[in-house]
């Protein structure tokens, strides 16, 4: 008995430990994802790898969002240099294993370079985190190689060679949903004419949201076409604009299998109208 007491009285000990371990180290990854924090976030590899010439040139068609049809935006215009683009395929990915999205192999076509967004702040749903630049992994599935794309679980994700503020380009930004602490738990919540304000360094952008939808991702229902039109969001447009993704619904038996994107415009320019038939909300 004495020594079962002791044994039981160790073991406690260890998981008090554990357990604490773990909340500490949630709690201070999560004070310097904040966007006011001098405390330097932790590096981490989201690097995407050089990805082969034959895999990497991506063209795709903008999504008709489910809950109703929507006309196709027109192919954004191509640079001299960029050779034609084959479609993407985005898939939804389970916040718990720090990606959400993944493509057949991207390339960095357009060369934007690194990122140099350094915060987000959206001030109706009292955000204001931290943004780090993400690449991508491969994996292969059902047979098929593609790029997964890694997301930082308490931070904003920048997707590696999508336009910075001030460029005329899509600004790709993901974020987790659906955990205690992850960015874009309340994006939802985010309606058009909502403020979004990017910090490069120590210059400030103002966008404003300018239509908001959701598309299927998963389900019995959605076909593979259907998840290659809906890349169309993340790819390259010839203005400049925000565009955050992150998974939809937060719960319920549809949990994850659609895709929350949000759209924003810089002040500085005039929105690009969305074309006929487009919802301007879910």
């Amino acid at each position: 008995m004495w020594t079962m007491g002791n044994l039981l009285m160790l073991i406690g000990g260890y998981l008090l430990l554990y357990v604490g371990g773990l909340y500490a180290d949630e709690q201070y990854n999560l004070w310097a994802a904040d966007g006011s924090s001098s405390i330097p976030l932790p590096s981490a590899a989201f690097v995407a790898p050089t990805p082969s010439p034959v895999a990497a040139q991506p063209t795709v068609t903008r999504a008709a969002p489910s809950v109703a049809p929507a006309a196709p935006l027109p192919v954004p215009n191509a640079r001299a240099d960029v050779a034609p683009h084959e479609r993407l395929h985005i898939q939804l990915n389970n916040p718990s294993d720090s990606r959400e999205l993944s493509s057949s192999v991207p390339q960095a076509a357009h060369h934007w370079g690194d990122s140099t967004i350094t915060r987000i702040s959206i001030p109706d749903i009292q955000l204001d985190r931290k943004v780090q630049q993400v690449g991508w992994h491969l994996e292969e599935q059902n047979g098929v190689q593609v790029a997964v794309w890694d997301v930082p679980k308490y931070a904003v994700g920048h997707n590696q060679d999508t336009a910075n503020p001030g460029e005329p380009g899509n600004i790709v930004l993901t974020g987790h949903s659906g955990g205690s602490a992850y960015p874009f738990n309340y994006l939802y919540e985010v309606l058009v004419g909502s403020k979004v304000l990017i910090w490069t360094n120590d210059q400030q952008f103002s966008y404003t949201v300018s239509d908001r939808v959701i598309v299927d991702e998963q389900g019995p229902t959605v076909t593979d076409a259907q998840r290659r039109e809906n890349a169309r969001y993340i790819e390259e447009t010839p203005n400049e604009q925000i565009t955050m993704v992150t998974c939809w619904p937060l719960n319920g038996p549809l949990k994850f299998t659609q895709r929350m994107i949000l759209h924003a415009m810089p002040d500085h320019a005039a929105s690009t109208p969305l074309p006929q038939g487009s919802p301007q909300t879910p």
